[in-house]
Formats: structure tokens, sequence, C-alpha cells
């Protein structure tokens, strides 16, 4: 009986090894992130951000929960942020989206931010299609 189960484990472990790489794992989440309302970009066009607050709101993590580790995260994070930033207002919404699987190359790790009033994260889609 030990010898059957043995040859079952070794079966399976075997299977997994011979998966293709994108048969494996991949994870992705997507916020909505608030910051302030005074954020201005340096010269290179990265904004530095310190959130006032976070929660998942789409992907493989608990939707509601905080989308960044506060006690791990380095604040203030220097991003780069797609759209155009709203004039005038005290708190910002923001949309960040990651990614992280297996790729024809290797392990991939994306992120990607937006001013919520544009949202069009197409190499977002792309990563998801893949």
């Amino acid at each position: 009986m030990i010898k059957i189960q043995k040859f079952h484990a070794t079966l399976l472990l075997g299977a997994f090894f011979m998966l293709p790489a994108t048969a494996h794992a991949s994870f992705w989440k997507e916020c909505k992130v608030i910051v302030p309302g005074n954020i201005t970009p340096n010269e290179d066009g990265f904004y530095k951000i310190t959130p006032i607050s976070h929660a998942v709101t789409d992907g493989y993590a608990k939707e509601g929960g905080p989308c960044f580790d506060d006690m791990l995260a380095n604040y203030p994070l220097s991003v780069k942020i797609d759209g155009q930033k709203p004039k005038g207002q005290k708190t910002i919404a923001l949309i960040y989206q990651f990614y992280n699987g297996m790729g024809s190359d290797g392990v991939v790790n994306e992120e990607a931010w937006a001013f919520d009033n544009e949202t069009t994260f197409e190499k977002v889609k792309k990563w998801l299609v893949q």
C-alpha cells in the first residue's frame, strides 16, 4: 500500500514539473488608491505619493482588503501615473494594477498607475490574455 502511495506522489510531482511555464500560478490585483490632491510630478514625470487609503477592487486578492502592506511599503512611492491629473481637488483617486506570472521569457512583474478619470489599461489587458 505504501509503495502505491509513493508511486502516486511521484507521478503527481512529475506531472507538475512537466507543465509548461505558462500553466504555473499567476497573480493580479486592481486597487483604488486615494492620495493628497497636491501631488506634483518631478522633472522625469514621476510622482511621489503616500496613500491616504487603499483597497483592492478586483483580482486574486480579497476585495475591500488593503492593497499594500503599510508596514512593509516604502513610502513615499515614486510612480509614473497615466492620464491627466484632475485640478483643484483635495484628494485624488488612482487606479493601481499589478500582475505577476510566468511569461515566455521568465517571471513577469508589471504594475500600472492611472488617474481614476482615465482608466485605459491596455497593457494589463494584454497580460491577462496571454
